[in-house]
C-alpha cells in the first residue's frame, strides 16, 4: 500500500503555523500511521533537515531577542546618562555652596556669633552633599562604561 502524503498547504492552519520539526513530532514513527496523512516532508529521511531548520530558526529568534535587549539597554543607558549628567552638575554646585556655608559657620563660631552645633551641622551637611556628588559621579562612570561596551564593535565585523 502507498502512504497518503500531504504538502504543507493541505495541513490545517494551526499545524501550518508550527515549525516542521514540531509537526513531525506529532506523528508516530512507525508505518502503521499511513492513513493519518503524514506530510511528505515528515519522513524519517528529512527529519534531521527539519530539526536543523527548526534549530536555525530558534537561533535566529534568540539573536533577534538579544539584539532587541541590547538596543533597549542602550536607550535606557543613554537616558540614565543624561539624568546623571544633570545630577552631577547640580551636585557640583551644591558642594561649593555647602563648603561656603561650612566655612562661614566656622568663621561665625570663631567670632563668637554662632554656637558649635551650627558648625557641626554645616560640616555634616557639606559631607552629605559631597558623598551624594561622589555617588552620582561613580554611577555616571559606570553607565558610561556600560554604554561604551554596548556600542563597541567586535574586531572583524
Amino acid at each position: 500500500m502507498r502512504a497518503i502524503t500531504r504538502d504543507a498547504s493541505s495541513v490545517s492552519p494551526i499545524l501550518a503555523s508550527l515549525p516542521k520539526a514540531a509537526i513531525c513530532e506529532l506523528y508516530p514513527q512507525d508505518s502503521s500511521a499511513w492513513w493519518r496523512g503524514i506530510p511528505s516532508w515528515c519522513d524519517s529521511a528529512s527529519r534531521p533537515i527539519a530539526e536543523a531548520t527548526a534549530e536555525r530558526d530558534r537561533a535566529r529568534a534568540e539573536l533577534a531577542a538579544a539584539r532587541l535587549e541590547a538596543r533597549q539597554r542602550l536607550i535606557e543607558g543613554l537616558r540614565e546618562r543624561e539624568q546623571l549628567l544633570v545630577r552631577v552638575a547640580r551636585d557640583s554646585a551644591l558642594v561649593l555652596r555647602a563648603q561656603r556655608v561650612a566655612t562661614r559657620a566656622i568663621t561665625a563660631y570663631a567670632e563668637g556669633a554662632s554656637a558649635l552645633p551650627a558648625v557641626l551641622e554645616a560640616r555634616r551637611s557639606a559631607r552629605e552633599v559631597l558623598a551624594q556628588y561622589i555617588d552620582d559621579t561613580a554611577a555616571l562612570l559606570i553607565v558610561t562604561t556600560e554604554l561604551r561596551a554596548l556600542t563597541q564593535t567586535l574586531p572583524g565585523r
